[in-house]
């Protein structure tokens, strides 16, 4: 397993402990702190983004008040109102991110214990803390995650060793790094060395692909997967993650529309604008609804299992 280049500074705050497969009380405690935390960032990114919108409105009624009175555009009251909501906008930007990297490792945990209690197995802890956006992962907690497809690995390690012509080699070799989770580096002798990254961001790439690259979301089942693994389940359970799945669907159809809108040259008109407004206001709410799915699919993790047990002890069909 190769490591990270000499000169790098990925220092792991864990090593590898010897963690193994997780039992049934374990995994609910696990999802039970994930989802305490995850909610508790979410309302903390929703308060900040409150208070940056009571800023933004302050410092433009203090600009008309300054303009109305006569003074100066200079002046330290505008000055400081303009601080202010800059502060708080790269505040609520900082949230808005840690909020959805929290609940996109709660969405990603509990659908990896839905599916291994469906499955009448156990997850190992590693996979379960995959997500975990606050630390960096050794090489042997990463072998514990999917695998970096050989192709990708040989396309970054080919693109590394040919020399940039200007023709955008390069950029198109970076991204495709990024996007498999690996990072380019030197070794020791200082040759070109592709390595598997333990860095968070890397993690979420090698877990969900293009989903995470393009939409900043976890990979997620299908109702219609979802439908066969948990056949046999109170059509309750069913119906609660289709309707958490539907709505996730329905904001990246937004977010798609509003980004083609975006990138429409020649000026908007009205009902653009209009219809670009309504569909931001639906992509924000996008962390939320990876909530309620986090929610819902650590809550029929119990109905999984049981689900599970009467499969295991069926009597097997006459033959």
């Amino acid at each position: 397993m190769q490591g990270p280049a000499p000169q790098d500074d990925q220092h792991p705050d864990a090593a590898s402990d010897g963690r193994g497969a997780l039992s049934p009380d374990a995994v609910d405690a696990l999802l039970a702190d994930l989802g305490s935390a995850a909610r508790q960032v979410l309302a903390e990114a929703e308060a900040v983004e409150r208070r940056m919108e009571e800023l933004t409105d302050a410092d433009e009624e203090t600009m008309v008040r300054d303009r109305a009175a006569g003074r100066s555009v200079y002046a330290p009251t505008s000055a400081l109102a303009s601080a202010r909501a800059r502060l708080s906008a790269h505040s609520a930007l900082g949230h808005r991110e840690t909020a959805r990297a929290f609940v996109s490792w709660w969405a990603d945990a509990a659908t990896v214990a839905l599916v291994t209690a469906a499955c009448h197995a156990a997850p190992h802890e590693v996979r379960m803390v995959a997500a975990n956006p606050e630390i960096a992962m050794d090489d042997e907690d990463l072998t514990h995650l999917p695998k970096i497809s050989d192709h990708s690995r040989q396309l970054v390690e080919l693109g590394a060793h040919m020399h940039d012509n200007g023709d955008g080699l390069y950029e198109m070799v970076a991204d495709l790094a990024v996007r498999s989770g690996v990072r380019i580096g030197r070794d020791a002798r200082g040759a070109v060395t592709v390595y598997e990254d333990g860095q968070p961001d890397a993690r979420r790439h090698r877990l969900w692909g293009n989903r995470w690259a393009d939409h900043q979301v976890p990979t997620l089942p299908t109702s219609e997967q979802l439908t066969v693994l948990l056949g046999g389940a109170p059509t309750d359970v069913l119906a609660r993650l289709h309707a958490a799945l539907a709505a996730i669907d329905a904001t990246l159809v937004a977010k798609a529309h509003a980004e083609r809108l975006s990138d429409k040259d020649g000026p908007w008109t009205p009902a653009e604008m209009i219809e670009y407004d309504q569909l931001s206001a639906q992509v924000e709410g996008l962390t939320r609804q990876l909530a309620q799915y986090a929610q819902a699919a650590a809550d029929c993790v119990p109905a999984a299992r049981a689900l599970a047990r009467r499969h295991e002890t069926a009597p097997a069909p006459a033959t």
